[in-house]
C-alpha cells in the first residue's frame, strides 16, 4: 500500500524510525532481488559492524603529558615526602556502541567468493563527517570502487554530509534533489556514474542493477520496497503529521507537504 508521499516520506528520517526502516528495506531488497535474479546469481544480505566509542581521544591527557615532559629532579626532599595512599575507585564500564548496517551483495552461485555488485542504503551515521560510520562507509566505498564490482548507493536522507561517490558539484549543476540513487559500474570509468535524482514530490525510480558482462541489467523498482517498509513498520500510526520534518523543508516544499497532508485528512482543515 502506498505511503503518505509519492516517494520518500521525509518523516521517516526520524532517528527513532530509521534503524527499523533500514533493516526492513534491506530485507525486502534482498528477497526481491532473489525473486528476480537469473538462477545463476544469488543476492546475499551481509552486515558491516562498526564500533563507535564516543570517549575515544587522539589527544593524550594534558596533565600526564606535561608531567612526563618535565625535566630535572623533583623539588623538595624525597625522603621526607609522605607516601600517598590511593583511595579505592569505582570501576564503571562504559561500553562502546555497536553500529550494525546491512548491505546486499550479488554473487554468482558457482563463484560465491566473487562479488558482482554491492548495494548500500545510506544511514544517518554514514553522513556525519568524521564519525566512525562515515569513515567506515568511505572505506567500504573505496574498496568496492577499487574492485571489479558494481556499486549502487541509495541515499534517501536529506540531512547530513554528501557521501555518495559522485561529485556533489556535478549533481547540483543538473538541478535540485532530495534523494539519490547512484550506480558506478565496475569495469568502466569510475569517474562516470548513472544517477537517479528525485525530490520528495517524486516517485522513487526504477534503476538498473548490472550483472556480469554477458547478462542484461536487471530493472529494480525502488518505490515498492519503501512502500512495503511503510506497511510492515506501521509508520502511519507512529508519525505525527502535525509536526514539521527534520531537517526542515524549503518553504515551497513545506507548503506542498501541508497541502498534501490536509487533502488526505492527515492535518487539520483538510478533506475527510
Amino acid at each position: 500500500m502506498p505511503g503518505r508521499f509519492p516517494g520518500m516520506d521525509p518523516d521517516l528520517e526520524d532517528a527513532d524510525l530509521w534503524p527499523g526502516l533500514h533493516q526492513g528495506f534491506m530485507t525486502f531488497l534482498w528477497s526481491t532481488l532473489n525473486e528476480q535474479l537469473p538462477d545463476r546469481y544469488v543476492a546475499n544480505l551481509n552486515e558491516r559492524l562498526d564500533i563507535d566509542d564516543p570517549n575515544r581521544s587522539i589527544i593524550p591527557d594534558a596533565s600526564v603529558f606535561e608531567r612526563s615532559s618535565l625535566g630535572g629532579p623533583p623539588r623538595g626532599n624525597p625522603a621526607s615526602a609522605a607516601v600517598a595512599v590511593l583511595d579505592p575507585p569505582w570501576l564503571v564500564d562504559w561500553p562502546a556502541e555497536e553500529i550494525r548496517e546491512g548491505f546486499v551483495e550479488i554473487l554468482p552461485v558457482r563463484e560465491p567468493e566473487r562479488v558482482v555488485a554491492v548495494i548500500e542504503l545510506l544511514s544517518p551515521s554514514n553522513k556525519v563527517s568524521g564519525s566512525t560510520g562515515h569513515l567506515s562507509y568511505h572505506n567500504t566505498q573505496r574498496e568496492v570502487l577499487g574492485s571489479p564490482a558494481h556499486l549502487i548507493e541509495i541515499d534517501l536522507l536529506r540531512g547530513g554530509e554528501h557521501t555518495v561517490a559522485v561529485s556533489r558539484y556535478q549533481l547540483t549543476r543538473r538541478g535540485s534533489y532530495d534523494d539519490l540513487v547512484c550506480l558506478n559500474r565496475g569495469g568502466g570509468p569510475r569517474w562516470r556514474s548513472e544517477v537517479w535524482a528525485r525530490t520528495i514530490r517524486d516517485r522513487l525510480p526504477r534503476i538498473a542493477v548490472p550483472l556480469l558482462d554477458d547478462d542484461p541489467d536487471l530493472v529494480l523498482d525502488v518505490q515498492p520496497l519503501l512502500d512495503r517498509c511503510d506497511d510492515a513498520g506501521a509508520y502511519a500510526r507512529r508519525i505525527d503529521s502535525s509536526r514539521e520534518p527534520v531537517p526542515p523543508l524549503t518553504r515551497a516544499d513545506a507548503e506542498w507537504v501541508d497541502d498534501l497532508l490536509r487533502s488526505a485528512g492527515l492535518r487539520g482543515g483538510g478533506a475527510g
